[in-house]
């Protein structure tokens, strides 16, 4: 869990067994609907942020067709084999060594200032991108038990062409900003008697925490490629 105060800093070890009392993830927190939509939100965002990416790596000169999260391990195997194919044959002489690494702590160390300014960028690159080339400016999703869809729209008056639509939201960008700036705002937890809001950290129980983190993730890293 995220260091909320600065007793929190020095005594966080403590923080672990408080997890189950995060109230963005409570089932009754006004959060946990605005994570969840979010969420889904975020989901049908997913293949225009990957075409940002493809996009930005053809730019650099490097082969790529897929997002930059596999979504198994023989897709480790395609971006090494994109990646020996990016190499000149100068360098192919060398050999190539290649590491891996995991995060113990991702979750818990995401400045929430730096996420909040970076994923701003991201809604409005992902919406820009789609205004300049289809002229869409809403997105609708629509989110059920057993269903989810979305549907990328030039006015907010084609909801009405639709029969039998319920459980859904129309958002431009700055709605979608203005619900993460929020859900970031209003991020607290219990420890004891205490209420304290979180300052540091995605909370790893919210719906969107996934999504936030492999988000700002691509952002760092699209920061090396040019």
């Amino acid at each position: 869990m995220a260091l909320v105060s600065r007793f929190f800093v020095q005594f966080g070890s403590f923080i672990k067994i408080q997890l189950n009392l995060d109230l963005s993830a409570a089932s009754s927190s006004s959060l946990t609907d605005v994570s969840k939509w979010l969420c889904s939100f975020f989901k049908a965002m997913f293949p225009t942020v990957n075409e940002l990416w493809v996009s930005k790596l053809k730019k650099a000169d490097v082969p790529c067709d897929s997002s930059w999260i596999p979504n198994d391990s023989t897709g480790v195997v395609e971006v090494i084999n994109n990646l020996n194919r990016s190499r000149s044959e100068i360098d192919k002489a060398s050999p190539l060594q290649l590491q891996s690494f995991d995060f113990s702590t991702l979750y818990t160390k995401i400045d929430l200032v730096d996420l909040t300014a970076r994923m701003r960028v991201l809604i409005n690159k992902v919406f820009n991108r789609m205004l300049k080339l289809h002229c869409f400016k809403f997105l609708l999703v629509q989110k059920t038990a057993l269903n989810f869809r979305f549907l990328w729209l030039k006015n907010k008056a084609e909801v009405n062409l639709f029969e039998n639509l319920h459980s859904f939201k129309v958002a431009e960008a700055s709605d979608l900003i203005s619900w993460l700036d929020f859900l970031v705002d209003n991020l607290f937890l219990c420890f004891g008697q205490g209420v304290y809001r979180q300052c540091i950290g995605i909370p790893i129980g919210t719906n969107c925490a996934v999504y936030l983190a492999n988000f700002y993730l691509m952002s760092l890293i699209s920061l090396s490629v040019s």
